[in-house]
């Protein structure tokens, strides 16, 4: 690749016209003389990057065409990688252009574009002056990061010059003062001027405050040269930064002295003099506040502040081997929240009140006990507490805390969840135990209303295991891993196909199929299912809208967005977008989440129905006994949940399975619901229901979860396909 060739001499002085100019249009002046002194007449046109990359700006113009390259064209190249500006209008026959960006490392600082008159290169030509434009793009970008930095300097030094705080410079290798402001000699008149004081050292300094008797410190009054010894011995020491309060006189100082990375040290005094008077007079007050400051108003044990810096002690006298080993049991109540939002959270903070008082007086062993916030309580025990003890502090806070809590006329009981961590050795990590402590806690809360777990490795792999699939749920959306599945629901009189349920599957490249009962509960806890949802409610629409108008599309509502009141609005969104009929769209809902009977969940449903959409309870009688949902809340369709169909036996008619689900159907037909049976496997199962008259059946029997593709050849050539299997199932 050709060069164009520059003489050492030339080049050196190209190279110090730019990078001394003393602002960017003369920088990009210079370097257009440059290029002009040795390739003729040039057109030139430079583009810098504003501050925070908030767009471009043009710098210099010589005579350059630049309405053929806007800035928005140049800001797209330089901040967003976009195509290269063309220069295709404006040059006169004969004439080549270049550009180039300005780099300093990997930051984009701008860019330059040239016209140059043809030198009958031949066919190097183009290559040749894009070469010429590079060398000059690297010399100017070196140049203009120099030219911000001394502009930068120059205003660091007027701000010095003009601070009200009194600072003074010592140079490297005990050079003495090269810098002083003159809010500095307002502090110190009887320094001789800003001249004269160039090159006096750090002590010479201290002796003329002595001489002059402003130092107020008893060591300075009574031994100077002990004073001054000291002094020397303490700048001699300074590695990084060092701060004392100081008196001058009637004045008070922050007085700092800073060593640089070049060696230099700033010396800086702040004059505080009002606020060590105010200081002082809330001394006093700050004794009578520090036992406050650490003790929970609330309950009178200690407080987390206090928490935290006992933990760093401990930490300290293990790393000194002053302390062998130490326990934490982490203590959660269960089912506070509820407490706080049905009696209020002044019965709420009686209990912590008392539960507090009861882990004071039953927990004598515990060297340390602290309410850490809200309702965790945590204690510490400066020992290794294990077996036959362990156990018995265990059951023994649980049983404390379970007793039943009497106020005024209400006695409640509550529980907990205990996790219990342990560490010994000098190399111990007390924050690591703290956390595993707490993830101690968390399992034994996935156990009972009162457990306790002691901490084990594999809890700590879980959690990481937890953690990264939660990062694969949302690298997921942002993927395009979630797909709709249809499983398809059928008339069990007619055979013929009435719908399909959605549903979600999600094919992890490198997990593999996982299963929806193991994302969806990390999803709801993480509060990521409303945004699953909404992408299934959008997605499952917009594909019914292709399916005949006599079928309908069921999907699962979370709780939370049952609880949401804009959701109401995404059902509308999702319907106006795909324009599907509302009637072809039926919510499903579990039995579980009624439980606390919210007037504002069955708001919710009331302004569903009034869209138009079908509303259907799902998995009816999986574990609760109430059906009074049935009749409190207006449900167009009752899902029996598959448990049942599950326990049945053919042959077995009076079977409990048998008897409940006959039960339950004949419920959902007296109230005017209509009835569909999950779970249909076999073909004795579905001819128990056609036997009970029960409406639909949805099950793999019937048809297994598809692709969308696949639903729609399903509907194509299967609509019957129940009626066939239904008389082949009967020997017809």
């Amino acid at each position: 690749m050709r060069r164009l060739e520059i003489g050492a001499d030339e080049a050196v002085a190209i190279a110090l016209s730019i990078a001394e100019a003393s602002s960017e249009h003369e920088l990009f002046v210079s370097m257009l003389k440059a290029v002009e002194a040795f390739r003729g007449e040039t057109r030139f046109c430079a583009y810098v990057v504003k501050h925070q990359k908030a767009g471009v700006r043009i710098s210099a113009d010589f005579g350059f065409p630049h309405h053929d390259l806007p800035c928005e064209q140049v800001e797209d190249w330089l901040l967003r990688d976009g195509p290269k500006p063309g220069i295709c209008h404006g040059l006169a026959e004969g004439c080549r252009s270049a550009g180039a960006k300005l780099m300093a490392g990997d930051e984009v600082l701008g860019a330059i574009f040239m016209v140059f008159p043809d030198k009958k290169d031949g066919g190097q030509a183009d290559e040749v002056n894009q070469n010429l434009v590079e060398d000059f793009a690297r010399l100017g970008a070196s140049s203009l990061v120099a030219l911000r930095k001394r502009r930068l300097s120059t205003m660091v030094l007027e701000a010095l010059e003009q601070s009200e705080e009194a600072i003074v410079f010592y140079g490297e290798d005990d050079e003495g003062v090269i810098f002083s402001n003159d809010a500095y000699h307002r502090v110190f008149p009887h320094y001789p001027s800003r001249r004269e004081l160039l090159g006096k050292k750090h002590i010479d300094l201290y002796k003329m405050d002595l001489e002059a008797g402003v130092i107020n410190d008893p060591l300075a009054l009574s031994e100077p040269d002990c004073y001054l010894k000291e002094r020397q011995a303490l700048a001699e020491r300074l590695v990084d930064t060092q701060r004392e309060i100081q008196k001058l006189g009637k004045k008070t100082y922050i007085y700092t002295r800073t060593r640089s990375q070049a060696g230099a040290i700033m010396s800086r005094r702040i004059d505080i003099t009002e606020q060590a008077v105010a200081e002082a007079r809330l001394r006093q007050r700050e004794k009578q506040l520090q036992s406050l400051v650490y003790t929970d108003s609330l309950t009178g044990l200690h407080n987390r502040p206090y928490f935290l810096e006992y933990m760093e002690d401990l930490a300290i006298r293990m790393k000194d081997g002053d302390l062998e080993a130490v326990s934490v049991f982490w203590i959660d109540l269960n089912g506070f929240k509820i407490v706080n939002d049905t009696y209020g959270h002044i019965y709420g903070d009686s209990i912590l009140r008392k539960i507090g008082r009861r882990l004071q007086m039953g927990v004598t062993e515990a060297s340390e006990m602290v309410r850490y916030g809200g309702d965790e309580f945590v204690m510490v025990f400066e020992k290794a507490v294990v077996g036959e003890q362990l156990e018995v502090l265990a059951n023994r806070i649980l049983t404390i805390i379970s007793a039943p809590i009497n106020h005024e006329a209400t006695s409640i009981q509550i529980g907990a969840s205990v996790g219990i961590a342990r560490t010994s050795g000098q190399d111990a990590d007390l924050a690591e135990l703290l956390g595993n402590a707490d993830l101690a806690m968390y399992e034994a809360k996935k156990q009972s209303l009162c457990a306790y777990r002691i901490f084990d490795p594999q809890m700590r792999s879980s959690m990481i295991e937890r953690n990264a699939l939660i990062d694969d749920i949302r690298e997921a959306f942002d993927k395009e891993q979630f797909e709709l599945y249809f499983q398809p629901q059928f008339n069990t009189q007619k055979g013929s196909l009435v719908g399909f349920e959605a549903l979600v599957r999600w094919q992890h490249p490198v997990r593999g199929s996982v299963p929806p009962d193991v994302f969806i509960p990390i999803m709801e806890e993480n509060k990521m299912i409303e945004e699953l949802g909404r992408w299934v409610l959008m997605g499952a629409c917009k594909e019914a809208k292709h399916w005949p108008g006599d079928l309908f599309v069921a999907v699962n509502v979370s709780p939370l967005q049952l609880r949401n009141p804009h959701f109401a609005l995404t059902i509308g969104r999702a319907l106006a977008q795909s324009a599907l009929k509302p009637e072809q769209l039926e919510l499903e809902i579990t039995e579980s989440v009624l439980l606390d009977e919210n007037d504002g969940e069955r708001s919710q449903i009331e302004t569903w129905k009034k869209l138009g959409v079908q509303v259907a309870l799902d998995d009816v009688g999986k574990g609760y006994s109430s059906l009074s949902y049935l009749s409190q809340f207006p449900f167009d369709k009752i899902k029996i949940d598959r448990s049942f169909l599950k326990a049945f036996e053919a042959g077995k008619p009076k079977d409990a399975s048998a008897v409940i689900l006959h039960a339950i159907v004949e419920l959902g037909k007296t109230l005017g619901k209509t009835v569909i049976a999950e779970g249909v496997e076999t073909a004795d199962q579905l001819e128990y229901l056609r036997s009970v008259d029960c409406d639909q059946a949805q099950g793999f029997y019937l048809g297994r979860p598809m692709p969308a593709k696949e639903a729609r050849k399903f509907i194509r050539k299967s609509r019957s396909l129940l009626w066939r299997r239904a008389n082949m199932s009967l020997g017809s």
